[in-house]
């Protein structure tokens, strides 16, 4: 990392959301002027300043400072001054207005505006109604860039920083030094961790009230996002937060006491233990069962008797020309006769429109806000929820709370696939409460019935081991000595082996996983090395190193993180939002602009800024949890796909995605969903 010292000759471009910045830096002692480019929000045109960075060589624009840091100084000279405040960054002062200030204060105008603004209605042109706004904009600005210094003393991001202004303003510094914690709480993006660093930097002592209270929390939050977990038993929870806060047992047991007594969280007698809740999760487990118990008694039995309900399915069977097994027609009749009903499985689209739960409440863009709820209902006699394995708690009660009393409700997924990346794990719960009508589809139609992948997946589910055939299946096991001749092995299947025995295309039909992120087998190594044989770099192929990755045309590339204002197109379709999952390919890359454009497998085409990068990740080798995420991103919501209809039309089968998860397995707890105490179980 190197240093380098100049003065702002101008700022050529800077997106506001995020304070990406392009200046024309002139360093002292060199007469030319060159870029520096970095999260730089206010520094101004006219500003001396220091850079910590390093000098690259761009191929179209030639050598800049990647700026990795900076510190900013008053300019001093008339000129300076002049060129600071013509910058726009001051409200009521352009360039004619700042040639004036200049004319009248020389180099001590900054000291006017900042000690002796009333002074400004001598400038000519300005009154005092003027002068005022001109002074208020300017201690604003001021007010604004010392918190932002304040706030990168303890690691915060530029973009970080401005977030926690925006809630705070100019009292910032007075809540952080009286409570840090209170960040984790009211500025997303902000966690424990983050927070306890400021505040040991601040003084706080490790036996701080705020913070012991703050990491109980925090080890709840984890459970909940980390592995879906609705809740904590009471000494796991103990056990686990004075393990992270390094405090006894007992001072952490006091702790957790006094936050159940005053409502911060929330605990319910389960066997031999509390559970032990955020109120966030026990409300959304609460309202849930409420909610559907409600569904369930507000929807009439079918007008049908079971014997012309099946003599419907039949006419539907001959009209569609197709036949259903028993347990289909089960599953049919289950759809016709009841108010709400949980299956295992579906084999088949049916090839309706579908849209994602998120677009069918219309959702707002805010936490879980949506424009449908009981208020405002969706308008739908039968709603049929495709994937419903991916549901979390949350998503289902926003659900729930949609519908208008008498709505049929039918949940389609698969207990056996991975569960949601939120907490809770509906279907698995909603199916073991045993309260709704249930059919369980197992007759294997997707895939060849003796595809050695289903077989397996099978023998798994019931506890057994698979069976492995090295030839003629389409499931086999290679056997290597060391990780790099696996890895190696990887590269050979995927890039000529697999594409010349199945005729497949290695980018676009074989996906690689990988159980790790690190290590020579793992996700980042494999990402590096099928880059490198799939779409190695070449003469006039356009590529952008980023963040230890380099991004070249034809990449394969995921979103790693929801993005519900990314702007997309797709032929003469536009909208909003690129999700966590999304799976796409790289059409286009501005080395001059930083810039990819990125077209996904639905169509859709994106432009990601530099700023945007860090939502982008290779593709070529997967981890179970990006996995989980992808299958979570359904065109362009990463919510499970719903079906509207009424009585008479197919349902639709457009697969998308969705999770009450608590433990699985081992020592981890499993909460009893839709079973509050003292409350009828749903339905």
């Amino acid at each position: 990392m190197s240093k380098f010292e100049g003065t702002v000759e101008d700022i050529v471009f800077r997106n506001d959301q995020n304070g990406w910045t392009v200046a024309s830096i002139k360093l002292d002692g060199d007469r030319n002027r060159i870029s520096a480019v970095g999260v730089m929000p206010f520094l101004s045109a006219g500003e001396h300043a220091i850079f910590d960075g390093e000098l690259t060589e761009h191929r179209e624009y030639g050598k800049q400072i990647r700026v990795t840091a900076y510190e900013a100084t008053r300019p001093e000279t008339r000129s300076g001054v002049e060129r600071f405040l013509a910058s726009g960054l001051i409200k009521g002062v352009g360039p004619a207005t700042a040639k004036l200030i200049v004319q009248t204060f020389g180099a001590r105008a900054l000291d006017v505006l900042e000690s002796e603004p009333d002074r400004l209605t001598e400038v000519e042109g300005i009154g005092p109604k003027r002068a005022a706004m001109i002074a208020e904009s300017f201690a604003a600005q001021n007010g604004m860039r010392n918190t932002l210094i304040f706030l990168q003393e303890y690691g915060l991001s530029p973009a970080l920083s401005m977030k926690i202004y925006r809630a705070y303003g100019d009292t910032t510094e007075q809540v952080l030094r009286a409570n840090p914690y209170r960040l984790v709480d009211e500025i997303g993006g902000v966690g424990f961790r983050t927070a306890d660093e400021i505040a040991m930097s601040l003084g706080f002592g490790r036996d701080s009230e705020f913070r012991l209270r703050s990491g109980v929390k925090y080890v709840l939050s984890e459970a909940a996002n980390g592995t879906g977990h609705m809740y904590l038993p009471a000494q796991v929870l103990v056990s686990r937060a004075a393990e992270i806060l390094n405090a006894d047992d007992a001072v952490v047991e006091n702790v957790v006491r006094g936050l159940i007594l005053d409502g911060g969280l929330i605990a319910e007698a389960v066997g031999e233990d509390d559970a032990v809740y955020l109120p966030a999760l026990h409300l959304a487990e609460s309202e849930t069962a409420r909610l559907l118990r409600a569904q369930v008694k507000s929807v009439r039995r079918s007008r049908f008797s079971e014997d012309e309900a099946l003599q419907r399915i039949a006419e539907q069977e001959s009209k569609l020309g197709v036949s259903l097994c028993g347990e289909q027609r089960q599953a049919a009749l289950a759809a016709m006769m009841e108010g709400v009903r949980a299956a295992k499985r579906m084999s088949e689209a049916t090839g309706c429109a579908a849209r994602t739960i998120h677009r069918l409440l219309e959702y707002t863009g805010e936490g879980m806000g949506f424009g449908r709820d009981a208020d405002n209902p969706v308008d739908a006699d039968v709603v049929i929820v495709d994937e419903m394995s991916m549901v979390d708690i949350f998503l289902m009660k926003s659900l729930l709370a949609a519908l208008r009393p008498g709505t049929r409700l039918v949940l389609v997924g698969d207990v056996d696939q991975l569960p949601s990346v939120g907490a809770g794990n509906v279907l698995r719960d909603l199916i073991d409460a045993e309260v709704l009508r249930v059919v369980r589809l197992t007759e294997i139609f997707r895939q060849a019935g003796q595809s050695q992948i289903v077989l397996n997946a099978h023998r798994i589910n019931r506890g057994e081991y698979p069976e492995i055939r090295n030839r003629g299946t389409d499931f086999f096991m290679e056997r290597r000595q060391t990780p790099g001749e696996a890895a190696n092995s990887v590269v050979a299947l995927v890039q000529t082996r697999l594409p010349a025995y199945m005729g497949l295309d290695s980018l676009r039909d074989i996906q690689v996983m990988a159980p790790m992120k690190r290590g020579d087998v793992g996700v980042f190594a494999l990402n590096t090395l099928l880059q490198q044989a799939l779409n190695p770099p070449e003469p006039g192929k356009a590529e952008l190193a980023h963040g230890g990755m380099i991004f070249r045309r034809g990449d394969k590339v995921m979103q790693v993180r929801n993005n519900y204002d990314l702007e997309w197109t797709k032929g003469d379709e536009d909208g909003q939002g690129v999700f966590n999952g999304d799976i796409g390919y790289i059409l286009a890359v501005d080395r001059r602009g930083r810039a990819l454009t990125v077209e996904y497998d639905d169509g859709r085409v994106a432009e990601y800024d530099e700023s945007m990068l860090d939502d982008l990740e290779l593709a070529y080798c997967m981890s179970r949890g990006d996995a989980a995420d992808q299958r979570a991103a359904h065109a362009d919501d990463p919510e499970p796909a719903v079906h509207r209809g009424h009585p008479g039309q197919a349902p639709g089968g457009a697969g998308g995605a969705g999770g009450l998860r608590a433990g699985h397995g081992g020592q981890q707890p499993h909460h009893p969903p839709l079973q509050r105490a003292g409350e009828a179980p749903a339905g």
